[in-house]
């Protein structure tokens, strides 16, 4: 039997995209997230970034990253609970409290540096990213035209379809360790974690990720 995604072309040319970003070029990788509060989307809750920087590191065993999370001061109280698990002060390291101006500041800083100033190819990471995107703009910050981006939901389902696709199922049938998630700061990384082992051939050839019985077995999950 074959690959029953793969033989897609446009979803191999997909998986082929992400692998010589990151496998291969060794882009900067910036991963994002937002939390929204539950009963009213439209408003932010918490902004996490996670920053794997190639340059200073690729011989190292155990990379580095910059992990950055963000609580506006305006919704400093506001907390979900009801539907979404309430992790909003569960971050691994140190949260930051700003305000809404000072954060779209800060993010636009960041993007503006790796995706314009910076000599050096970056992609955009994150878990059905254009969402995520969206709540940025609408905060106020900018992204140059064309930027690359991986997006590690879409990186699941062209290999193995769009059952089990959020972050939480991913990372479970991956093995990959994990706590906290619905925290934008643990969400951000753990996203990063996931696109750089998706995008590893020897992982997935070490893991089996493209065997038809991982396939098969992920259907029964």
């Amino acid at each position: 039997k074959r690959h029953t995604y793969l033989m897609n072309s446009n979803n191999f040319e997909y998986l082929k995209n992400a692998v010589t970003k990151v496998f291969i070029e060794n882009h900067i990788l910036i991963s994002i997230d937002i939390e929204a509060f539950e009963t009213n989307t439209y408003i932010i809750i918490e902004l996490g970034l996670t920053i794997y920087d190639p340059r200073f590191q690729l011989s190292t065993l155990n990379p580095s990253f910059q992990k950055i999370h963000l609580i506006p001061s305006e919704v400093f109280e506001f907390r979900n609970g009801l539907f979404i698990t309430d992790n909003k002060f569960k971050f691994i390291g140190e949260s930051i409290i700003l305000t809404f101006e000072k954060c779209a500041i800060l993010m636009q800083v960041i993007i503006n540096y790796y995706f314009t100033e910076l000599d050096y190819p970056c992609s955009l990471v994150g878990h059905n990213v254009c969402g995520d995107i969206k709540w940025l703009k609408e905060l106020g910050v900018r992204f140059p035209e064309n930027h690359s981006i991986i997006d590690t939901q879409d990186l699941w389902t062209t290999s193995f379809g769009t059952e089990t696709s959020s972050l939480g199922n991913v990372l479970r049938i991956l093995n990959i360790p994990h706590s906290n998630l619905h925290n934008a700061g643990n969400d951000s990384y753990f996203t990063l974690i996931l696109a750089m082992n998706l995008s590893d051939p020897l992982y997935r050839i070490n893991n089996k990720l493209d065997s038809i019985e991982f396939i098969e077995n992920i259907k029964k999950k």
